[in-house]
C-alpha cells in the first residue's frame, strides 16, 4: 500500500501530506495487533481456565486501566505534545504485550498487567487521533478520519485473520501478535518530523461549562449507549456464539475478518454518499443498526446467521464509530479538545467494563441471549430518539 494508491483510490484531487500519510500507516500497523484485545476473553477462558462470569470480572481489570488512560491520553494533550503521548504510550504497552505472554500467574500479577495494558492502548488512541486531526486541514478531517477508520479495520481484518490461526495452539499466542504490531508503529512514529506548531498551552486553565455545552452532553451520553452495546463484540459476542453457537475460534476469527473487510472496502463510500445528512443523525441511524445486527442472533444458531448479524452490525459501526467521534471533535473548544477527547475515550473505555460485566451477569443467568440481545436493540433506539425530541429542531 502506498501513497499514490490511497490517493488516487481514496482521495482523488487533494494532495496528502508525508505527516498525514505516515501518520495513517502507524494507525494501520498498530491494528494489525488488534486481536489481542477481541481475543482476550477467550485467552482468559481457554488458556487460563476461568468461568465466564470470572472472565468478566478479570476483563474489568483491563476496562479500569483503559478508562484511567482513556481520560488521561487526551487530556495530557492539551499540556503536551500528542506526539510525545503516542511515542511513550505505544513504547510501554509494547513492553505490557510482552509481559503478558510470559507470566500467567500469580493471578493478581497477571490482573496489574491487564489493567496496564488497557491503560497505555487506550492513551495511545486519542492521543494519535488528535495528532492527525491537528495536522489535517479542518475541511478535510471528516474524510481523513473516515480513512484511517478504514485502514484500522484493514488491519484488524489481517489481525483476525492470523490470530484465528496462532492460536490454535494456545490463545497467548495473540500478545506476540500485539508486541511485533506495536514494535513496528514505535518506529515508525519515531521516525516522524513533526513540521507542524503545537498548540501553545493556556497559563489558565480553560472553564469547563457542562451545562452551556449541552449539543455536546448529548453527543456524549448517545455515544455511551451506543458503545454499550458495540463492545460486546469483545466480551459477550464471542463468548455467546462459544457456548451458543458452539463456535470454535475459526470461525469466530471469519466473522472478525468479515466485519474489517467490510469497512476496508465500503467505509469510505459511505462517508461520501452520507456526507451530507447531519452528523448526529447518522450516528443514531448506525446505533439502531447495531442493535439489530445483536438481536439476529437470536433468530437461529446457523453459521449464516451468525454472518448476516456481522454485516447489520459492521453497516451500524461504519456509521457510529467514525461520525461520533468527528461529532465531538468539531463540536469542542479548541482549548478544550483533548479533554473532550479524553471524556470521549473513557466513556468509550467505561464500556470495556460495564458491557463485560453486565453481559456476563445477563449470559450466565439468561445463557439464550434473549434478555441480552433485546435489551441492546432497546439502548441502541435511544440516540434516535434523542435526535427526534431533542437535537432536530436546533441542527
Amino acid at each position: 500500500m502506498s501513497l499514490h494508491f490511497i490517493k488516487n483510490n481514496f482521495y482523488p484531487n487533494k494532495v496528502i501530506s508525508k505527516d498525514i500519510f505516515n501518520t495513517l500507516f502507524f494507525t494501520f500497523t498498530y491494528s494489525l495487533g488488534y486481536a489481542s484485545i477481541m481475543f482476550l476473553p477467550l485467552y482468559l477462558k481457554h488458556s487460563l481456565n476461568y468461568s465466564i462470569r470470572q472472565t468478566g470480572i478479570i476483563l474489568s481489570f483491563f476496562g479500569v486501566g483503559f478508562i484511567i488512560g482513556s481520560f488521561y491520553g487526551g487530556k495530557l494533550c492539551d499540556q503536551f505534545s500528542p506526539y510525545k503521548i503516542s511515542v511513550i504510550s505505544i513504547s510501554l504497552y509494547f513492553l505490557g504485550t510482552i509481559l503478558a505472554y510470559f507470566i500467567r500467574s500469580p493471578n493478581w500479577i497477571v490482573f496489574l498487567i491487564l489493567a496496564a495494558l488497557g491503560c497505555t492502548n487506550a492513551a495511545f488512541s486519542p492521543a494519535s487521533r488528535i495528532y492527525l486531526m491537528n495536522i489535517t486541514p479542518i475541511q478535510d478531517q471528516v474524510k481523513i478520519n473516515g480513512l484511517r477508520y478504514m485502514l484500522f479495520n484493514i488491519g484488524c481484518a489481517i489481525s483476525y485473520g492470523i490470530a484465528g490461526w496462532i492460536t490454535l495452539s494456545d490463545y497467548k499466542e495473540i500478545f506476540i501478535l500485539a508486541a511485533l504490531s506495536s514494535l513496528v508503529t514505535i518506529i515508525i512514529l519515531l521516525s516522524l518530523k513533526q513540521k507542524h506548531k503545537e498548540q501553545k498551552i493556556c497559563k489558565l486553565k480553560p472553564k469547563i461549562e457542562f451545562l452551556k455545552e449541552k449539543f455536546l452532553l448529548i453527543s456524549l451520553l448517545c455515544f455511551f449507549l451506543g458503545m454499550l452495546v458495540f463492545n460486546q463484540l469483545g466480551s459477550s459476542y464471542s463468548l455467546f456464539l462459544s457456548s451458543q453457537y458452539h463456535f470454535n475460534s475459526h470461525k469466530l476469527a471469519i466473522l472478525f475478518v468479515i466485519n474489517s473487510l467490510m469497512i476496508g472496502l465500503f467505509q469510505m463510500s459511505i462517508v461520501k454518499l452520507c456526507s451530507r445528512i447531519p452528523q448526529f443523525l447518522l450516528m443514531s441511524i448506525g446505533s439502531i443498526i447495531l442493535g439489530i445486527g445483536f438481536f439476529i442472533l437470536l433468530f437461529n444458531h446457523l453459521f449464516m446467521i451468525a454472518i448476516i448479524s456481522m454485516l447489520i452490525i459492521t453497516i451500524g459501526e461504519m456509521l457510529f464509530m467514525p461520525v461520533s467521534y468527528i461529532l465531538i471533535f468539531q463540536n469542542a473548544r479548541i482549548e478544550l479538545r483533548g479533554f473532550y477527547m479524553g471524556v470521549y475515550q473513557t466513556l468509550y473505555a467505561t464500556t470495556f467494563i460495564l458491557s463485560p460485566l453486565l453481559s456476563s451477569f445477563i449470559l450466565a443467568h439468561n445463557p439464550n441471549g434473549l434478555l441480552l440481545w433485546s435489551t441492546s436493540l432497546i439502548i441502541c433506539s435511544i440516540p434516535l430518539l434523542c435526535f427526534l425530541f431533542l437535537v432536530k429542531d436546533k441542527l
